[in-house]
């Protein structure tokens, strides 16, 4: 999630756990922030290689840029945490890196989700999931798949420090992930879920591209490219 000035961060803080700890609340209003694109913002890395993002969304009164991408593989349809998507193609693989709710979203999962669609998830999405009827396959940091014509590996993905007092967003416990997608043309991709720069980032080597949790000053649509890594 991305966290503006201290004021708009305590908001978007406050409209995070609000989605955490309540749940299903009708206090809690969800949708397509003003912000939002009329078309969606495409990025395209080689004719077999495009990544999508519908832009901002809106919680209650904070608009943020959520962590949800869909990515075209040649006819390989992915998304990673779908939250607020419009219209879409369905989906072949999905992928949540945690619980909660701006990126584990039922609605979206549903929606984007056919007959034969493989969810890819840690065990407490998967344990949200369980009565949905969808294929699931439950991951942990450390695990590699092969998935057709891409090799996944699950990255761990927490917190080095406290929200507020000893609290954590993201603990170590929790097992959240993010994942390096290794496709067969040999391009990389890792989505970091919602994480800290933690040790582990070190052996990610050389990236494609890298779909990464900011702070920024305010919700931007523009699409701009990174230099290169160091």
């Amino acid at each position: 999630m991305v966290k503006a000035s201290r004021k708009v961060a305590s908001v978007k803080i406050c409209a995070v756990f609000a989605l955490v700890f309540v749940q299903g609340c009708s206090l809690v209003k969800v949708g397509v922030s003003a912000k939002r694109p009329e078309t969606p913002v495409s990025l395209t890395l080689s004719d077999s290689l495009k990544i999508t993002t519908w832009g901002a969304v809106r919680i209650n009164q904070a608009d943020f840029f959520s962590a949800s991408f869909q990515i075209m593989f040649g006819e390989m349809v992915i998304y990673i945490d779908p939250f607020v998507i419009n219209e879409a193609v369905r989906a072949d693989f999905i992928f949540i890196t945690h619980a909660h709710p701006d990126h584990r979203s039922l609605t979206d999962i549903a929606r984007l989700a056919k007959p034969e669609t493989i969810i890819i998830c840690p065990r407490k999405v998967a344990t949200k999931l369980k009565k949905s009827g969808l294929q699931l396959q439950v991951v942990k940091p450390g695990d590699v798949l092969e998935l057709n014509r891409l090799k996944c590996v699950v990255m761990p993905a927490y917190n080095l420090r406290p929200v507020f007092l000893w609290l954590k967003a993201h603990p170590v416990a929790a097992q959240n992930v993010g994942y390096v997608l290794n496709f067969d043309t040999g391009q990389r991709l890792y989505h970091a879920g919602d994480t800290d720069y933690i040790p582990e980032l070190d052996r990610l080597g050389r990236l494609t591209v890298a779909l990464i949790p900011i702070g920024g000053g305010q919700v931007d649509n523009e699409l701009r490219r990174c230099g290169p890594a160091g």
